[in-house]
């Protein structure tokens, strides 16, 4: 009997089923993947004896690089297998290393693949996961996911962080790629679930060594999310296995944090500097001016040679301010001044439209053929007639209106991307572009209706947009499916809670190609509204703050049962060097907050951020109103090359650091919402807060000899 006829007959006593059990709304047990599967190895291997004379694994392997038949194809697949299992006998033994050489053996092998499977060089989804899919290999699939698991916690063991985010980002790729195969739809909420045990806990495995790597590295918002994740997927599933992991998420202490919590945040430190980087939040004293804008989120900005504009946007949840204001960022003492607004149907006196600047005019689009134009150098209003090339006005911009969009300038064109527009509320995924020297627009890619296009970024509004190298890159923002449920219900993707995305794509505008970014580093949770800018003086995206539906919050003092939402006041940073998201470590932080500006002076290289919103469910306020709005101005400065960043600054005693709406004793060192020392500190930088009258007793004169204060 020739090695082909024997390897036929191997395989077929360990051939799994063709398709598994689909998940279901009922409680259930999934079974577990069939270990007799493992049965036939030694004859497989047997098999090759007689063409190979012993054959060890690493001479089998190299005889399965080009397998010439079906049988020897499936072979490689069980060749796979032993890899994995010899992986698995390192890993118990601490060769780290030479486990996983085995484990990439076993990855390469099971997805018929010549080189060793490399995230860092796959482009989008990997068409060979996406192939299982296709087939439904799903049996396949899970050894393909458990190696890159092991890779992950092994470089885990060996303290690499990096890597090892890496490589558990990476399975949830080879999920998501899977998914793609399976077919379906291709929404990001629309998960396939399959009932095998081990689809299940590999990933929840997943999800957790990410919040243990997290929480080391004081990301505190992306562990909740991370352990929510996990716990999510337990669903109906009674097995043991699965319900063990649901309790490890420990998902109702997660949840009554805050991202950053003023409780912990003296404890984070800088462990590992690819992964984290130091900076300050300041904020900035403005003089009186001839007035002060009133509080408010969402508007529209515009900084030009120091001069920062301000225009609309809402206070609180409706009320829509129809104003201009200007500070002068080199000189804050002259305070804010008014200028003209632009003359605006009430119906578009909203929030979320954003200016875009190019030479000494900032360009206001509504989402109608007039364009509002802002001249810098003599602070009016005026409009220009545009057009679109090739189709209908209102097949780009149905309704005439867009917002929620975010925009940036290349040359003599405008590029605008997502946002949602008059006929459907969950989100765009178009790039529209208009030349301002022909004044013509254009569809560049994507689509306008709604569509779960797996080779585009998903349908959003507020994304985070900025141009480099020849490349708009896109990141985060949401699906406003609550809205879009309100409206229609479920059929176009409506939902009660909207989703937010933690993505990254890439559209190159010369070779017009989308590509699905790996999302490396120590990044910002999924999220919407946040506040971004390309500081080009860093060489880094700046993300502050943002809002996120379905990370729940549970410990609301002022709201029974907590939130179902969370806002968040930490701050990351994206280098396009390295492709890689670190953490900025600081001691105080504005305010949680979402749709604020977070803006940078190209002339001086200095982070600006002002507005925004909070909930008063989230962040206790004494007001009675659900939102809150604001109206103060920092600066943030961060460990690189070309910011203000002081050694000094960073190391500020604690009890003085702003902690958001909280304040940390000078005496105990307790965080709550304590009334500031009345005396000579009070308006300043070193201004000491006490918790109660035995603290003040006790701690007043020693604040007196170190701050200098004194009764006013």
């Amino acid at each position: 009997m020739d090695a082909e006829r024997i390897l036929q007959r191997a395989l077929s006593l360990a051939r799994q089923p063709s398709s598994a059990p689909t998940a279901n709304s009922e409680p259930m047990f999934c079974p577990r993947l069939d270990v007799a599967r493992r049965t036939p190895r030694k004859a497989i291997v047997s098999a090759f004896e007689g063409k190979l004379g012993p054959a060890p694994l690493r001479d089998m392997t190299r005889f399965l690089e080009k397998p010439a038949s079906a049988a020897e194809r499936e072979a490689s697949t069980f060749a796979g297998m032993m890899w994995k299992e010899q992986g698995n006998e390192l890993f118990k033994k601490g060769s780290y290393v030479e486990a996983r050489d085995a484990y990439l053996n076993s990855i390469r092998l099971l997805l018929s693949q010549p080189k060793a499977y490399d995230p860092t060089t796959v482009k989008g989804s990997n068409p060979a996961v996406t192939s299982l899919g296709e087939k439904d290999l799903w049996a396949e699939f899970l050894d393909v996911v458990a190696c890159a698991n092991n890779i992950a916690q092994s470089y885990s063991k060996e303290k690499n962080h990096m890597l090892s985010l890496q490589w558990l980002m990476e399975v949830h790729r080879m999920y998501d790629a899977f998914s793609i195969g399976k077919g379906g739809p291709h929404y990001k909420w629309n998960a396939i679930r399959i009932a095998i045990e081990e689809f299940t806990t590999t990933r929840m495995k997943a999800f957790l060594r990410q919040a243990s790597i997290f929480n080391e590295l004081g990301n505190s918002s992306a562990v909740a999310s991370a352990a929510l994740d996990a716990f999510t997927l337990v669903g109906n599933f009674q097995n043991d296995a699965i319900l063990q992991l649901g309790e490890e998420c420990d998902i109702e202490r997660r949840l009554k944090k805050r991202h950053p919590d003023p409780e912990d945040i003296s404890a984070i430190t800088c462990r590992d500097a690819a992964l984290q980087t130091r900076g300050v939040w300041n904020k900035l004293q403005v003089g009186k001016g001839n007035g002060h804008p009133p509080s408010r989120k969402g508007f529209s900005s515009v900084l030009w040679k120091g001069m920062y504009y301000v225009f609309g946007g809402l206070h609180g949840t409706s009320k829509a301010h129809c104003d201009g204001w200007v500070l002068n960022l080199r000189d804050l003492k002259q305070g804010w001044r008014k200028v003209p607004y632009p003359e605006i149907d009430f119906v578009y006196t909203r929030d979320t439209h954003r200016l875009a600047l190019h030479g000494d005019k900032a360009y206001l689009f509504l989402g109608q053929p007039n364009v509002h134009v802002f001249n810098l150098r003599t602070e009016t209003w005026s409009t220009i007639r545009t057009t679109m090339r090739g189709v209908r006005w209102a097949t780009i911009f149905p309704g005439n209106r867009l917002e929620s969009y975010a925009c940036v300038v290349s040359g003599n064109t405008i590029y605008y991307f997502g946002g949602t527009d008059g006929t459907n509320r969950l989100g765009r995924n178009a790039i529209v572009a208009l030349d301002l020297t022909t004044l013509q627009w254009e569809l560049v890619s994507g689509k306008v209706e709604v569509n779960d296009d797996p080779t585009l970024p998903g349908v959003r509004e507020h994304p985070v947009m900025w141009m480099d190298q020849g490349k708009l890159w896109i990141t985060l923002g949401n699906a406003n499916r609550q809205a879009e449920w309100l409206r229609s219900g479920d059929e176009n993707g409506g939902a009660p809670i909207d989703h937010s995305y933690q993505d990254l794509w890439s559209y190159d505008l010369q070779t017009k190609q989308w590509v699905d970014e790996r999302c490396s580093g120590n990044p910002p949770c999924l999220r919407t509204e946040v506040e971004y800018a390309f500081n080009k003086s860093w060489n880094r995206v700046i993300v502050h703050g943002g809002y996120c539906a379905s990370l729940a919050f549970s410990g609301s003092s002022t709201w029974e049962g907590g939130t179902g939402f969370t806002y968040f006041g930490d701050t990351f940073a994206w280098n396009p060097e390295t492709k890689r998201w670190s953490q900025v470590i600081t001691r105080g932080f504005p305010t949680y907050r979402a749709a604020a500006d977070l803006f940078t002076d190209e002339q001086t290289g200095r982070a600006y951020l002002f507005g925004g919103y909070t909930n008063t469910h989230y962040t206790p306020s004494s007001r009675n109103a659900a939102a809150q709005t604001f109206n103060d101005l920092w600066e943030l400065c961060i460990e690189v090359p070309g910011s203000n960043f002081k050694e000094s600054d960073f190391e500020v005693d604690e009890r003085f650091s702003k902690l958001g709406p909280w304040k940390r004793c000078f005496t105990c060192g307790s965080v709550g919402r304590w009334l500031t020392c009345a005396g000579a500190c009070r308006n300043t930088d070193r201004a000491a807060a006490f918790c109660g009258v035995e603290c003040q007793k006790k701690g007043w004169k020693d604040h007196k000899e170190l701050n200098k204060c004194r009764k006013v």
